[in-house]
């Protein structure tokens, strides 16, 4: 049974089921790719925090449709959200407060919690989800992190799990916005597993009637599938991949695609080039720092980069928004619009230290 607020939960965005030993949520926005307005980083965090007390015994997590996990935060949404306040301040802080204290949740979840990454997975998606011990991609899964495209940083505990990847694919994946598709994404750890999308609806059914971890991964080793797709792009680019991403900062890696000379160095080039250059250092120097940090440091970090972001330099990130989502001219003029124009000095003041008022608050709530 459902304890306490969850009795009463109530939203058209969210469903939330009871479906034999399994809590059920499904994003409920399959017009909008099942994107997160900015009230539903609350709701979603306090039903997982809420979950976690439950007598069930499971918890899965899924998107309406077949089209999408969740393709991110509805930024039209927001971009309302911060027009209302004047500011998005308030809206950030709100965000980053549920999304940190949910990713840091499932971090230490004690119950099974499965994610199914069936279709577009994208940006605000990851927070509810990676850090979860079940991630299941099927053959329509695309997964990426575009923020650098909007003027924005990865975040969600992305600054924890990417630079882990191996092959340096977490930074090409962080600084270019790449898709991956389908098998790849387990294959190269961003899902825990692979099944096959005509078979999950069986695998759900079958799942939901686990009692603990040794059964889910029992019923997962029943589904799962490991065929390697012909079709693979990334196995292809890999060597480039490694080799290119190792750069120690963003002009090196830029000069080491150019070197490289091939196809898809020329293409990820002009790719790189149409991003933001502040959001390209500000995310390479924390990819860089997160890898040697702990999965709460960097949580707060990102935390202090998005504060400064909101309050000392939002005009990337306002006119990512407006050039990709609003007019879709797909030309944002950046402030500073060249790499080289983009200091040291400039990306170390993102870094500095919050007040302790205005530091990351991570509950404790799992007990």
């Amino acid at each position: 049974m459902f304890p306490g607020i969850l009795k009463s939960f109530q939203s058209n965005r969210i469903i939330l089921e009871e479906i034999k030993n399994a809590a059920v949520i499904t994003l409920n926005r399959p017009k909008k790719m099942n994107t997160i307005t900015p009230g539903m980083h609350k709701e979603l965090y306090e039903l997982i925090k809420g979950l976690e007390a439950s007598d069930n015994k499971l918890v899965i997590i899924q998107g309406a449709g077949n089209q999408a996990f969740c393709a991110g935060i509805d930024l039209l949404r927001l971009k309302k959200s911060i027009d209302m306040k004047q500011n998005w301040v308030d809206v950030g802080t709100s965000i980053q407060f549920n999304v940190s204290n949910a990713t840091n949740l499932l971090s230490m979840y004690k119950k099974p919690y499965l994610a199914l990454y069936d279709g577009i997975t994208m940006g605000a998606g990851c927070s509810f989800s990676m850090p979860s011990k079940y991630r299941i991609a099927t053959e329509r899964t695309i997964f990426a992190m575009p923020e650098t495209e909007i003027g924005f940083l990865t975040n969600a505990g992305a600054s924890f799990f990417l630079p882990r990847l191996k092959y340096n694919l977490g930074y090409y994946i962080g600084l270019s916005g790449a898709k991956i598709h389908g098998y790849d994404v387990k294959k190269y750890g961003l899902a825990t597993h692979y099944i096959e999308s005509k078979k999950l609806d069986e695998f759900v059914n079958s799942v939901v009637e686990c009692q603990d971890d040794y059964e889910v991964e029992k019923v997962i080793l029943q589904f799962s599938s490991n065929s390697v797709s012909k079709d693979s792009v990334i196995e292809k680019i890999l060597p480039n991949i490694d080799k290119c991403f190792n750069g120690g900062s963003v002009e090196e890696i830029i000069d080491n695609l150019s070197t490289n000379g091939s196809e898809w160095a020329i293409k990820t080039v002009k790719k790189l080039n149409r991003m933001s250059p502040t959001s390209l250092k500000i995310c390479h120097k924390l990819l860089k720092m997160g890898n040697t940090l702990s999965l709460q440091e960097c949580l707060k970090i990102e935390n202090t980069l998005i504060w400064r972001m909101s309050t000392t330099y939002p005009e990337d990130f306002m006119e990512g928004i407006r050039a990709m989502i609003i007019d879709k001219d797909m030309k944002p003029k950046w402030n500073p619009r060249a790499l080289k124009d983009v200091t040291d000095e400039h990306i170390d003041k993102f870094f500095e230290l919050l007040p302790k008022e205005l530091e990351l608050k991570l509950e404790n709530v799992v007990n």
